[in-house]
């Protein structure tokens, strides 16, 4: 289980007024209940996590449990690799789709958390991480948009950072976010990694990991900066 020090931040307004999905970028919207919704009214009670088939060891059950078990009014789904492989080809036919063959299994799983999110929204967690805290009791403002964790190797020197693989000093990491449907945050994640694909990037935390998302986040800060 994933044990790490960070700070959860807050992105509200993620989302820029009057934006618009490309026509590069196909979606389908969940349609549901707001009924018994918790956390931001913005983000859906949806959490997604994924692993190859539905059939966890015990260990990675108790882990999933606890999702559940925090947060009994949201939805919650196990995706397995073939309803992975389905939500990027209905999905992202033109972006991630064309190259879903040329990426590892690990950088399938890093593309479809920023696609599953990007169409349906909800959190994300991987299959790895348990849920301490309901999303209820997170107090964060009502009109957040995006939640990320925030992870510093300032204090660590560059070698250090590489042997805890950290991408950049400061990250975001993306084992566990959550954002509001449509977010441009992660419609740059995913042109990022269709990019770097055709640069022939190797490495996994460069091409698809916290490097591409880290990236992405800052990226939109920036153009967020007065």
């Amino acid at each position: 289980m994933r044990s790490w020090p960070l700070f959860l931040l807050a992105l509200v307004r993620a989302q820029r007024p009057g934006h618009k999905c490309p026509s590069l970028l196909q979606t389908s919207r969940l349609v549901r209940s707001r009924q018994g919704h918790v956390g931001p009214a913005h983000i859906p009670c949806l959490i997604h996590q994924t692993w190859k088939t539905h059939r966890l060891d015990s260990t990675s059950r108790d882990w999933f449990a606890t999702w559940s078990d925090k947060n009994p009014s949201c939805e919650h789904k196990l995706w397995n690799d073939t309803e992975v492989a389905a939500l990027v080809q209905s999905t992202s036919p033109d972006v991630i789709w064309p190259i879903w063959q040329g990426l590892l299994p690990v950088e399938r799983a890093d593309a479809f958390r920023y696609l599953v999110l990007w169409a349906h929204g909800g959190y994300y967690a991987d299959i790895d991480v348990s849920c301490l805290v309901p999303i209820s009791e997170m107090q964060l403002p009502n009109d957040t948009d995006m939640i990320v964790g925030y992870e510093t190797g300032r204090h660590l020197t560059e070698g250090e950072r590489d042997s805890v693989h950290f991408s950049r000093t400061d990250q975001f990491e993306q084992w566990f976010f959550a954002s509001a449907p449509r977010n441009p945050v992660l419609l740059r994640c995913l042109e990022l990694i269709r990019q770097k694909f055709g640069w022939r990037i190797e490495s996994t935390e460069e091409l698809t990991g916290p490097a591409t998302f880290t990236d992405a986040v800052h990226e939109f800060l920036l153009t967020q900066t007065p």
